[in-house]
């Protein structure tokens, strides 16, 4: 092989014009270096390209092909006595959840109907227990209202061969012994008559709860009284306060006459 860098003129016979040439002398032929240039690119490709695909190909099998020692390890590991013992689990928890929900679904009718009985015993029971409670508050204070009534009259109105002890026993029945002592204190087996004949008529009696006050009442009467052929009439109001089912204290607030 001989390489010769000097130039050489050579005739195209395309453009029939002379060109120097430099190249390498193999066999008495001169190779130029733009065809070694160019089978050395082709060269360095292929290699390169054989390259890439052996690379990938390396890749792919090792991702897709699964490592038979490493399937073999996980065989041995597990043993082939867990796949009943994994199935006889599976049926014992399945009978149990069964039996849990026969169970659930006994039970809960009782339950339902109980708590149904106890919502409706409750509902039932709170508007009668409110009814009582108000009926009797209105029973009390209907009670107390008469009381009052009888007891005015039976003190206010008398005859006149009424003594004191008739007017005690008439009231004592309405208010405290303390009370009745008060508003008729002078009474005796032989006390002497009224000097004139004195005759008391009821015309009206009514009765006011105080507002705001308990026990504390407001009452007016309105009576005739008639002496010596003259009638007049009055109409006391009464401040009248109560303990129990008695009055215990009665005070006389205003007296008029017509």
């Amino acid at each position: 092989m001989k390489i010769d860098n000097n130039p050489k003129k050579y005739t195209d016979p395309k453009n029939k014009q002379s060109k120097a040439q430099q190249g390498i002398h193999v066999g008495g032929r001169l190779i130029p270096y733009t065809w070694l240039i160019g089978i050395g690119g082709v060269i360095v490709m292929v290699v390169l390209f054989a390259g890439v695909m052996g690379t990938l190909g390396d890749e792919s099998d090792a991702s897709t092909e699964p490592d038979i020692e490493e399937v073999a390890d996980i065989d041995e590991i597990a043993g082939t006595d867990e796949e009943p013992e994994v199935e006889e689990d599976v049926e014992k928890a399945d009978r149990m959840w069964d039996n849990y929900i026969d169970e659930s679904a006994a039970d809960s009718p009782d339950e339902n109907a109980t708590e149904d009985e106890g919502s409706s015993d409750e509902t039932e029971e709170t508007p009668d227990d409110t009814e009582v409670d108000v009926s009797s508050n209105v029973a009390n204070d209907e009670e107390m209202v008469a009381v009052i009534k009888d007891f005015l009259t039976a003190y206010q109105i008398y005859g006149p061969a009424d003594t004191a002890q008739e007017q005690y026993d008439r009231i004592y029945p309405y208010v405290t012994e303390e009370l009745a002592n008060t508003l008729v204190p002078n009474r005796g087996t032989h006390e002497a008559g009224p000097s004139i004949d004195v005759t008391h008529e009821l015309v009206d009696v009514s009765v006011d709860a105080r507002e705001g006050v308990d026990n504390d009442y407001v009452a007016t009467i309105v009576y005739t009284r008639e002496a010596m052929n003259e009638s007049l009439k009055y109409t006391d109001v009464y401040t009248i306060r109560t303990e129990g089912d008695r009055v215990s204290s009665a005070n006389i607030r205003s007296s008029t006459w017509e």
